[in-house]
Formats: structure tokens, sequence, C-alpha cells
């Protein structure tokens, strides 16, 4: 009889684990992101779900439009480019792909970090694109570097446009914290060793602004910014994507 008692605990505890391990992994669900272009709604989502896009009114249905894939955000790249008027061509041969629009035209191979606008040198992004889902997803900084949209970030929202934005690079002198251990600025400069605040600029990091995997001390990168940049030594501007 103690046998048979002892044996009816037991069961019950694994139970209640399992339970409590189910529980868990529903509380780990990712946050939602939504994108607009032009401020207009294109999708309020959860990764690895369905979307919403909403364009000129007009609602579409697409997949997974924004993914993180090793720290790094990415977005689908056809639904995005398509309702902002570039027409995007699939080569199956060399998974390469198109993108045209009026004069400009430019084209990325899946797997390849190795990306260029118009004539201009080919340079790297934080990542190559790839394909998820036979989806083609690639760094959100590409369409500010490589398309040329602009790039505002609010409130986990994420709005293009066609403004133009700035580029700044150089190799970080400094990573400065609050007492949450939050980024609050990158202090960065032209030269691996810096001469002095003459040659340095400060990114702003806000709760908004997308670092795309790690960073550190000595480490060489690029940050897309606002075009404002104060009159002070050094200057300081906002960062939106740093890569």
């Amino acid at each position: 009889m103690k046998k048979i008692i002892i044996t009816m605990i037991v069961l019950v505890s694994m139970i209640n684990i399992n339970v409590s391990v189910a529980t868990n992994e529903v509380k780990n669900e990712e946050k939602p992101i939504p994108v607009l272009y032009d401020g207009e709604k294109l999708i309020p989502t959860l990764y690895n779900g369905n979307v919403n896009i909403y364009y000129n009114e007009d609602l579409l249905k697409v997949d997974m439009l924004v993914k993180e894939q090793n720290d790094i955000t990415m977005i689908q790249l056809r639904p995005i480019l398509e309702n902002a008027g570039y027409k995007i061509k699939w080569n199956k041969d060399n998974k390469s792909i198109e993108i045209m629009k009026n004069s400009f035209w430019t084209s990325i191979n899946i797997g390849s970090n190795n990306y260029f606008r118009n004539k201009m040198a080919p340079w790297e992004l934080s990542c190559a694109p790839v394909i998820i889902e036979n989806k083609s997803y690639v760094p959100i900084e590409f369409l500010s570097d490589i398309i040329g949209l602009s790039i505002q970030i609010k409130d986990r929202n994420i709005y293009l446009a066609e403004d133009e934005l700035s580029t700044q690079e150089g190799f970080i002198q400094e990573i400065s914290k609050n007492k949450d251990d939050k980024i609050e600025s990158i202090t960065i400069s032209n030269n691996k060793e810096s001469k002095g605040i003459e040659d340095q600029t400060i990114l702003l990091v806000s709760e908004d602004t997308i670092i795309q995997g790690s960073i550190e001390k000595g480490q060489r990168i690029k940050a897309i910014t606002k075009m404002i940049m104060t009159m002070s030594l050094p200057g300081q501007t906002p960062a939106i994507v740093i890569y």
C-alpha cells in the first residue's frame, strides 16, 4: 500500500513539473514589431506568424515581414520593396535577386555578404541575404545603405520614406552605459587610436536603436543616423541602426 501511495505522489509531481515547463514556454513569446511605409501602417505582426500589411489603405497578406536571425533584425525583401514601387526579379539558377526602380538597379546573391548600390564598389552589411521558409530576407540597414530609403524607429515601429539619412563610420573608442547596463552612447573615431575629440563622433543610443549583433571597444562599425549633428565637440547624432 505504501508503495502505491509513493508511486502516485511521484506521478503527481511529474505532472506538476510538466505543467510548469509548458507554462514557462508560453510566456517566452516574442513581442510584435509593426512596420510602416511613409507613415502608412504595414504590419502588426508576431515573429514567425501571419501579418497584415496596409499600403495606400489596401490590405495585403504577408508572412514574417520582420524576423530576428542570430541577433540581427531582418526584413522580408519582396513585400516591402514592391509596396515602395520596386520591381523584384528572382534568378533561381544563381540564387540572385535583381531590384529595379526607374534608374536604380542592384542585385544581391543569397549567402553572399557583398552589396552594392548602382555602380559603387561593393561593401558588407551586418550579414548576407538569407532564405527563410522560401522567402528572402536582408538586414534592415539594406533599406537605407543600398536602397536609399529613410528609416525611422519609434516605439518599436519602423517608418520608411524617401528622405535621405546619413552614415557614420569609425572605430569604437568608448561605450557608455546607464545604471541598468543599457548602452546610452557610443563614441567613434576615424582613427583606430583617436587623436582627440576633434576626430570623434558620439552616437546617441535609445531604446529604438537597432544594434546588429554584439559590439566592443576597438571594433569598426557603421551607423545609420539622422542628418542632424550637434555643433559641440565631439558632435553628437541619434543612431537608428548600428552594424
